[in-house]
C-alpha cells in the first residue's frame, strides 16, 4: 500500500479542523476556536495523506516554540482496516522527512488512544522519554513559564537524538 503526501500549508482543511474539534481530548492545541479552521505558524507544516486519491490521514509538523524542530501531531481519517498508521508514518519519515529535521512528538496523559500512539512512534524508531526529563521542559520551569503538570511522553526519531 503506497500512501501519497500533499503539503497543504499551514491551515489545516475543513476534514481535519473538523477531527481535530472532536477528539479534542487527543491534541495539545489550545488555540483552537470552533468557528475557524486551524491556523498554525507559518513555518509548521500541514500533509494530507492520500491512498488512491481519498484523504486517509493527516500529519502535522508544528514548528516548536522553544527551540529548533518541530511537534508532529497525526490522525486517521478512515475507518478502513486496511489504513494502518504505523505505515503511513513509516512512508512519510522515509520518503517526506529530512534528516536535519528535528521532530518530536508529546502525547497527553489523557489522550484516550495514548498506548496506540506509543505503540506507531515506537514501531517508527521514536524513542520514549518523559516531558519533564527534557531540556525544553527544564529551561522553561526555571524562567517560571511552565507549572507542574501532568506527565506527558516526549519521543524523538532515534536518528536524530540529542541529549536532554
Amino acid at each position: 500500500m503506497t500512501f501519497e503526501f500533499k503539503n497543504i500549508g499551514c491551515i489545516a482543511s475543513n476534514k481535519i479542523t473538523e477531527f481535530i474539534l472532536k477528539n479534542e481530548r487527543a491534541y495539545n492545541l489550545r488555540y483552537i476556536n470552533d468557528n475557524e479552521p486551524i491556523v498554525f505558524d507559518e513555518k509548521s507544516k500541514i500533509y494530507e495523506c492520500y491512498l488512491n486519491e481519498v484523504l486517509v490521514a493527516f500529519i502535522i509538523l508544528e514548528v516548536w516554540d522553544y527551540g529548533d524542530g518541530y511537534e508532529i501531531i497525526f490522525g486517521t481519517l478512515t475507518d478502513d482496516t486496511n489504513v494502518h498508521f504505523t505505515e503511513i508514518l513509516r512512508q512519510f519519515l522515509q520518503n517526506e522527512y529530512k534528516e536535519d529535521l528535528k521532530i518530536f512528538a508529546l502525547v497527553k496523559h489523557n489522550n484516550p488512544d495514548k498506548q496506540t500512539v506509543f505503540k506507531i512512534l515506537e514501531n517508527n524508531e521514536f524513542i520514549q522519554s518523559t516531558y519533564k526529563q527534557t531540556k525544553v521542559y527544564k529551561d522553561l520551569r526555571a524562567n517560571g513559564l511552565r507549572e507542574d503538570e501532568p506527565d506527558e511522553f516526549v519521543y524523538t526519531p532515534a536518528n536524530n537524538c540529542e541529549p536532554t
